[in-house]
């Protein structure tokens, strides 16, 4: 049985989550809306660690109002921003 590692050097330690899991977690009422939208970015994170959710998805994935994920202490945070969208 053949194992492989990934490996970000000594002393960088790093773990993983099962995505379906965070899924089900962010869809979940029962958690307060901050964790809700962390599950959601760590469920739905592509293979560069990034989530992307065009306009009113998220807030439809948790089932809740779109206002309700762009308040404006999410808005304070230096980690969320909204996403500029061209027309192209």
């Amino acid at each position: 049985m053949s194992t492989s590692t990934i490996n970000f050097g000594p002393g960088h330690p790093w773990g993983g989550v099962s995505q379906r899991e965070y899924q089900r977690m962010a869809q979940d009422p029962r958690h307060q809306l901050a964790y809700r939208i962390h599950f959601a970015a760590l469920g739905w994170a592509d293979r560069h660690g990034h989530a992307s959710f065009g306009p009113g998805k998220l807030a439809a994935l948790l089932g809740v109002n779109p206002l309700e994920v762009w308040s404006p202490s999410y808005a304070a945070s230096p980690t969320v921003r909204p996403v500029q969208y061209s027309r192209s």
